[in-house]
């Protein structure tokens, strides 16, 4: 993820080669880290959507603490 956040960076900060460029660097870079951001906040969204259903209780399948 921390490679996507630096290339959106980079879009943004260098200077523009040619007309428009600029807007379609900003636009790619907002494309980006909406792609990368977005499944995160769908999931907290989503009613019933979490890592323990019970109190105490993993669910099936679920990830295990060492």
């Amino acid at each position: 993820m921390t490679e996507s956040q630096l290339l959106a960076l980079w879009l943004n900060w260098r200077p523009a080669q040619r007309e428009g460029e600029r807007d379609l660097a900003t636009k790619t870079a907002a494309l980006w880290l909406t792609m990368a951001w977005l499944p995160f906040f769908a999931a907290v969204a989503t009613p019933g959507a979490s890592v323990e259903d019970e109190p105490g209780q993993l669910p099936p399948g679920g990830w295990h603490p060492a």
